[in-house]
């Protein structure tokens, strides 16, 4: 939207879900206060002294603040936490690898590295999710109950909605990547009209994509409006 408005924004999020380490992952996910966080928290503790032990220290109080940036809660006290121990473990395994001079398969080791990152930063989600505690050991309980996977809590209808986001997702994505690919400069390009008009249409994607923004909100905006029951929304971060 800002592009449109011709405003260039520094990106927020850049596609944090294809991270393969909690590292990455919170260098990708709210990067404006992830930045703040490391810039004016992190690094001014972390340099009082030299010990790793007092480096990870500051790594689990700069994630504690920013969890208790979004609520001063137990909850979030303890999401903050969790993702911190992450990061300072991700860093110990990480020295165990130069003590050992260790590079394991790419080709095995990525796909077991995002796995066990997404499921892991999946987990703490619960933390900022449930409502109180009682509930937090509630839905972390059925993680670790294989007959919680039998039943189905939710409607049918949200799982659909689930998958076709993630399969828009893809989609946005793979447009992006595409859009990006022929973005090239007309002097660098083949003698190929078809080539050309490709490119025109990704340098000016902000010509085409406004309409086209603007036809889907209309979309959405009819969709929510028709199937509203009644009554006042809540807004989203009304508890933040």
């Amino acid at each position: 939207m800002s592009k449109m408005l011709g405003f260039t924004l520094p990106e927020n999020f850049a596609r944090p879900f294809q991270s393969t380490t909690p590292s990455i992952f919170w260098t990708r996910w709210h990067m404006s206060l992830s930045f703040w966080i490391r810039d004016y928290v992190f690094l001014p503790l972390a340099v009082l002294r030299r010990e790793m032990w007092w480096r990870s220290f500051a790594l689990i109080v700069s994630m504690v603040l920013f969890g208790l940036w979004h609520k001063a809660s137990v909850l979030f006290l303890l999401w903050g936490c969790y993702n911190g121990i992450l990061l300072v473990f991700h860093r110990q395994v990480q020295q165990l690898q130069r003590r050992f001079d260790w590079t394991p398969t790419a080709s095995l080791w990525t796909p077991l590295s995002w796995i066990t990152t997404m499921s892991l930063i999946s987990l703490g989600w619960i933390l900022f999710r449930a409502s109180s505690l009682s509930k937090a050991g509630q839905m972390l309980a059925a993680v670790i109950s294989p007959a919680s996977y039998l039943s189905h809590f939710v409607t049918w209808s949200l799982y659909l909605m689930v998958v076709a986001l993630a399969l828009g997702y893809a989609a946005v994505l793979w447009v992006i990547d595409t859009l990006d690919r022929h973005s090239v400069a007309p002097e660098v390009l083949e003698a190929n009209s078809r080539g050309e008009i490709i490119a025109l249409v990704a340098r000016r994607r902000w010509l085409w994509i406004a309409p086209f923004y603007a036809l889907t909100l209309l979309v959405v905006v009819l969709i929510v409006t028709l199937t509203h029951s009644g009554g006042k929304g809540a807004f989203m971060y009304r508890i933040f």
